[in-house]
């Protein structure tokens, strides 16, 4: 039995019995039972999950497969379309072809889903970075002893900019050599929030969810909210970027390595917590006490700067992305058959 229409709950089908042939209209009910079913297909057709629903109809052969998807809405037929895409080629072909053949607009409304999907994929992996976590680098337990404040733990985290600084140290300098110092100079924990090394991998400092100790403070303030750290994400790079008379006025540059590493993870940083590029500041931009600071250091700074542009360009892109996604998954959403 072959199902070549539909008319309300009523399905037109065509059958043979005895070399003579049917033609004529029967309950959609009678059809699903009768028809062919792809075992683990309707679960995953109930769950959306369209790529599986693709995997086990490439199990059938061409005329199950279009028994099976004639009793598809457009809307599934379009989304089956993204699962074949998404999935590897091959057998799947036979899939998408069926569809094309049943109904070429779900399956130029799916591809187009899948385009879309790609597209978002690619700029959402522009934001995503690799972060050596504090355990795997071998950081030592904080001394609470010495200060310690963290943010509140039934709300949403109140992080309102980054701050870029410089060790201000030799450019080799380790994340274990930067914690052994900090640590001697009475900090009770590594004072930024990310450290980047000379070949670019981030090392996670202090816990995002701990205010931080590297933007400076507000003489005899006793408000931890209006403290210049409150909120502020800090990131420091290894090596001294500011040319000065103490040290030879032969400064390092950072590496390319680092800039890479600097511009995915202020990009990351602001997307992830909805952050304004605007929020990212050289540590000399910040308002504090005592004497202006060079930092990060005069052969980094324009790459703050940068870093904002950067950032403020990949989440016009990010938008627009998700934009075309949700207009396709409109249109496949929609689609009704002819």
């Amino acid at each position: 039995m072959t199902v070549i229409g539909k008319e309300g709950a009523n399905l037109h089908v065509q059958a043979m019995q005895g070399g003579k042939a049917y033609d004529g209209y029967v309950s959609q009910e009678l059809v699903e039972h009768l028809s062919p079913s792809a075992p683990g297909f309707e679960e995953s057709l109930a769950a959306k999950d369209w790529p599986a629903a693709a995997q086990h109809l490439s199990k059938l052969q061409r005329t199950e497969i279009d028994d099976l998807l004639k009793l598809c809405s457009a809307s599934e037929l379009a989304h089956l379309t993204l699962g074949v895409l998404s999935s590897k080629p091959g057998p799947y072909q036979r899939v998408s072809e069926a569809i094309a053949r049943l109904s070429f607009a779900a399956s130029i409304a799916g591809t187009q889903l899948w385009l879309a999907q790609s597209a978002l994929e690619s700029e959402q992996a522009k934001f995503q970075v690799k972060v050596i976590a504090r355990e795997a680098w071998g950081a030592l337990p904080p001394d609470k002893s010495k200060g310690w404040d963290e943010y509140p733990s039934n709300t949403h985290l109140p992080l309102t900019r980054i701050v870029v600084h410089h060790t201000a140290d030799p450019l080799g300098q380790t994340v274990k050599d930067l914690e052994s110092k900090e640590r001697k100079a009475g900090y009770a924990d590594m004072p930024y929030h990310f450290v980047i090394a000379r070949n670019g991998e981030i090392y996670e400092g202090r816990r995002i969810n701990i205010v931080g100790a590297h933007a400076g403070e507000f003489k005899n303030n006793k408000d931890i909210t209006k403290d210049p750290d409150y909120g502020a994400i800090g990131i420091v790079l290894t090596g001294d970027f500011e040319s000065r008379m103490e040290n030879g006025w032969s400064p390092d540059k950072p590496t390319q390595a680092q800039l890479t590493s600097l511009q995915r993870l202020l990009s990351h940083l602001v997307w992830k917590y909805s952050l304004s590029p605007d929020s990212i500041l050289k540590h000399s931009e910040v308002k504090r006490d005592g004497k202006p600071k060079v930092c990060p250091g005069e052969h980094l700074n324009s790459y703050v700067d940068l870093g904002k542009t950067v950032a403020r360009q990949a989440l016009k892109r990010l938008k627009a992305a998700e934009d075309e996604f949700q207009a396709a998954e409109q249109r496949a959403s929609t689609l009704k058959l002819k």
